[in-house]
């Protein structure tokens, strides 16, 4: 009945400890999806960022011939 309980002990060691690896790889995989998925967004957001500064840029532009045409005329 002790070999048993020893056996058993082992086992129960063994479970948790690859347990524990697992879940520390889960967490890996985790933190780099996070890490992954947070630098598409920030290029994302840098790209956004860019096209709107050139449209309104060239709005602006064009506005401001427009004003310079109707104080010229």
């Amino acid at each position: 009945m002790l070999s048993m309980v020893d056996k058993n002990l082992g086992l129960v060691q063994q479970n948790c400890c690859s347990v524990s690896e697992e879940v520390d790889e889960i967490d890996r995989r985790i933190a780099k999806a996070l890490k992954d998925r947070t630098e598409f967004l920030r290029n994302e957001i840098d790209r956004y960022l860019t096209t709107e500064v050139r449209n309104l840029s060239h709005l602006k532009e064009n506005l401001e011939v427009n004003i310079f045409s109707l104080i010229a005329s």
